[in-house]
């Protein structure tokens, strides 16, 4: 339940907002946790935001 609120906030949020939330949450993820979450956020955002994704998941490895 409170991962699917972690993920319904990043929807909403700008990217900014977004890029602060996944630093907050890699300091309590695994890196394998942290690319699955990565991977899952990617698919709350547009197509349109690709390449900010890519960074993204860039940030998690």
């Amino acid at each position: 339940m409170v991962v699917t609120a972690f993920f319904a906030l990043l929807a909403v949020t700008t990217r900014a907002e977004i890029s602060l939330h996944y630093s907050v949450a890699g300091r309590f993820l695994s890196g394998t946790a942290k690319f699955a979450a990565a991977e899952m956020a990617a698919r709350l955002l547009t197509l349109s935001d690709g390449f900010y994704i890519i960074i993204v998941q860039l940030l998690f490895v």
